[in-house]
């Protein structure tokens, strides 16, 4: 007969993210009236306290940010920079046609 293999679930993971700060469990009896007659269960609570470790916040939002300023300033100054070409060159070629046409006052006004 083949024999299947289980798959145990990991928790590795969860090691690296999180810190166990402290835990708590409280017992208490709750009473229940059932058919005129008192009944008492038992109810146990388990209290988990968690921290987040550093690592968590340097992979999960610093490192994202970083990228994406990292794109937005690149994008930002190749936009700069044609945006800057097209004013120069479009300067130039306006005072070159200045320069050919010194008796026109007119071309003297850049508004």
């Amino acid at each position: 007969m083949k024999q299947l293999h289980h798959c145990q679930p990991t928790y590795a993971h969860l090691v690296d993210i999180w810190r166990l700060i402290g835990s708590s469990v409280h017992r208490h009896r709750i009473a229940s009236v059932v058919n005129v007659r008192t009944v008492y269960y038992p109810r146990v609570e388990f209290t988990i306290y968690l921290d987040r470790k550093p690592l968590y916040y340097v992979v999960n939002i610093i490192i994202p940010v970083f990228f994406l300023v990292l794109v937005v300033l690149m994008v930002c100054l190749d936009l700069c920079h044609a945006i800057l070409h097209t004013a120069i060159s479009t300067m130039h070629t306006r005072y070159d046609d200045e320069d050919d046409d010194d008796d026109d006052e007119s071309q003297y006004n850049l508004c």
